[in-house]
């Protein structure tokens, strides 16, 4: 995971993420939620361990992340 994720990733799990009034606003001029954007980062986390497994060549590690339709 990258340093810029893990950042995130802790300040989420802390709690430590406030979301200021312009913030709100810029969200639902782009038609998001709050927990879409949270639910975002969890499948960043998701591709950021599929990159890193597919830059060291790790097929298997990276099909667990993968979805047939």
């Amino acid at each position: 995971m990258s340093d810029f994720l893990i950042i995130v990733h802790n300040l989420l799990q802390a709690g430590s993420v406030k979301i200021s009034e312009h913030g709100y606003d810029e969200l639902a001029n782009d038609n998001l939620s709050v927990s879409e954007i949270l639910n975002g980062v969890e499948d960043a986390k998701k591709l950021d361990a599929v990159r890193e497994a597919l830059q060291n060549e790790d097929l298997k590690k990276a099909s667990k992340f993968g979805r047939i339709y």
